[in-house]
């Protein structure tokens, strides 16, 4: 119940304030105010333990945040973006316990190593040392 209350919370401020800032990635449709769903990562297709625990993103840029689901956790934190580059700093999280955790580890140990990205109608993908890591779908409207 608490985790809800704090994913609501990130989930209204990126929706109140997100649209005073929208911003666009160098004329691609825009990273901001969007849920990125994971779809690939370290080039295995994303399985989700449950169907309701896919692994989001949410990046806004009013404040350089970002949030979202690891699966089982939430999480928020800092993003800093220039150009293509990409960096994620200062991430917390929710602590709770779930079953099957292995997409949720492997998820924040890559997001911490993400240096570039490229945007496109296609989605957004997340890159380390020139080698891609993460794809990711915008989340259709439920």
């Amino acid at each position: 119940m608490k985790t809800g209350i704090i994913y609501l919370f990130i989930l209204t401020s990126f929706v109140m304030f997100g649209c005073s800032g929208v911003k666009e990635v160098s004329g691609n449709p825009s990273l901001y105010n969007t849920v990125w769903k994971l779809t690939v990562l370290n080039g295995k297709t994303v399985v989700p333990p449950a169907p309701d625990r896919d692994v989001t993103l949410i990046f806004s840029s009013v404040d350089n945040s970002v949030g979202g689901s690891a699966s089982c956790n939430r999480f928020f934190g800092e993003v800093k973006i220039e150009g293509n580059s990409m960096q994620f700093g200062n991430l917390g999280m929710t602590k709770m316990n779930c079953d099957k955790m292995e997409l949720e580890y492997q998820f924040i140990q890559a997001i911490h190593d993400i240096d570039t990205f490229s945007v496109d109608d296609q989605g957004l993908a997340l890159y380390t040392a020139g080698k891609k890591v993460m794809e990711f779908v915008r989340e259709e409207k439920k």
